[in-house]
């Protein structure tokens, strides 16, 4: 979305956003920040930071742990494990989206899964009135539901 407000001479042509998190309790975007400025949680065993990444991720359930996937969402350190993730992607937690939103300088289309909490049709409509919902998938709407998916990027794309 930032891309798109020509902000860093960049020329966007559509925003396709799906899972985009709107409102914020007031005690969430603080809680984020301190653990953006936390060091990197270390585990004894590969195994149990994936498990980590997978329940941090909304992926547990629904990608096995061999899966090259899993594997990938942790990094060794040393004689220790950790999530590949920096915690300060918590740090982007709360940005007001109404400004950004009427900076966009193209076409913005939202979407999320009927099953994820943190964003609804309510939430989105303000933003795109046509918002998309994925029924039945959640969070993690491109792994539970990608035919779905790339059927709503295409059709938002014409």
């Amino acid at each position: 979305m930032a891309l798109a407000t020509g902000w860093f001479g960049v020329k966007v042509r559509n925003v396709v956003a799906f899972g985009v998190k709107i409102r914020w309790a007031p005690d969430e975007v603080p809680k984020l920040h301190a653990l953006a400025r936390q060091p990197a949680k270390l585990f004894d065993a590969r195994e149990q930071a994936i498990e980590r990444y997978l329940k941090v991720s909304g992926l547990f359930g629904l990608v096995y742990p061999s899966s090259p996937s899993a594997q990938s969402g942790v990094r060794e350190l040393g004689d220790k494990w950790r999530l590949a993730a920096d915690p300060m992607i918590n740090a982007a937690a709360g940005p007001e989206l109404a400004p950004l939103v009427r900076a966009i300088q193209c076409r913005l289309s939202l979407a999320a899964g009927s099953e994820y909490p943190m964003v609804n049709a309510q939430d989105m409509a303000p933003y795109d009135a046509k918002a998309g919902i994925l029924e039945g998938a959640g969070h993690n709407v491109q792994v539970e539901k990608p035919a779905e998916l790339w059927q709503w990027i295409r059709k938002e794309l014409e």
